[in-house]
């Protein structure tokens, strides 16, 4: 594998936590960009600071990737619990819904069209999670999912294990 790819770390970040990493392969090129929105105690003034650290990301891609077509975005973005407004919550700063807005005004996809009718990390009949987006380049396989799942896990251990993704380009 080694010998086919050639990966070019770009950039790192302690803050948000962040690996911009980029993968060549055939004179094609491929930005990964890994990240996680670091977190506190839910209060109002904890997703003031998750909505900074987002824009921090956002402002990266804006000044460092000529081509969203050919982005991958993966990492836990915490948004927290989906709703369908989010006025009087804590959340009224950094919530799904702004997420998939500014990744759409960047030309990335982070919904996953669900078969209907389920429910379950769903929002709108796409899958709501908040841990890969892809380019125009890209499409997935198959609907991500994840190797085993915490939900009760302490804070500053990880809620889930791996992401699993298959994504062509």
């Amino acid at each position: 594998m080694k010998k086919e790819l050639g990966i070019t770390v770009v950039h790192r970040k302690e803050y948000p936590h962040f690996l911009h990493f980029r993968i060549t392969k055939n004179n094609e090129t491929a930005d990964v960009i890994v990240f996680r929105i670091l977190v506190s105690d839910s209060s109002k003034e904890d997703f003031e600071d998750r909505a900074k650290q987002w824009n921090i990301v956002m402002e990266y891609i804006d000044s460092n990737i000529k081509e969203t077509s050919r982005l991958i975005l993966a990492g836990d973005w915490n948004h927290a619990r989906v709703r369908s407004q989010y006025a009087g919550y804590n959340q009224e700063s950094f919530h799904y819904q702004k997420i998939k807005n500014d990744l759409k005004m960047r030309g990335l996809s982070m919904g996953i069209n669900l078969k209907p009718g389920h429910k379950e990390h769903s929002y709108a009949g796409y899958l709501a999670i908040d841990h890969i987006a892809v380019g125009d380049a890209f499409s997935y396989l198959e609907a991500p999912g994840y190797s085993h799942y915490h939900p009760n896990a302490p804070i500053g251990t990880p809620d889930h294990a791996y992401l699993l993704a298959c994504i062509r380009s």
